[in-house]
């Protein structure tokens, strides 16, 4: 299910690229872009964002377009494993990484 689109509705849907299998859209309205969850947001989980195409229209210019942020809640670490890029098959890689990294 798309949620991003009604939240950013001037968000082209070709600039979202397709998540892997279990990679769930949690877009919210008070974030800058929309968004993804990998694993349980309560616990081990990594949270994706994904920002327009078009550089110029970026909430913060410089960075990647793909930021993922990776949370293992037992290390008391909020931001355990944090990448920016532009290229999505990095941010796949690194968050399925992390990912089988920490399952138990």
């Amino acid at each position: 299910m798309v949620r991003f689109h009604p939240v950013f509705a001037d968000f082209p849907m070709s600039d979202l690229p397709g998540a892997p299998k279990g990679w769930k859209d949690i877009s919210y309205r008070n974030d800058s872009c929309p968004s993804y969850v990998v694993g349980d947001s309560e616990g081990i989980h990594c949270i994706v964002f994904v920002d327009y195409l078009d550089p110029d229209k970026r909430e913060c210019p410089g960075y990647g377009r793909f930021i993922a942020n990776c949370i293992d809640p037992s290390t008391q670490n909020d931001w355990e494993d944090q990448h920016e890029s532009d290229d999505w098959d990095f941010i796949v890689a690194k968050v399925t990484a992390f990912m089988a990294q920490v399952k138990p």
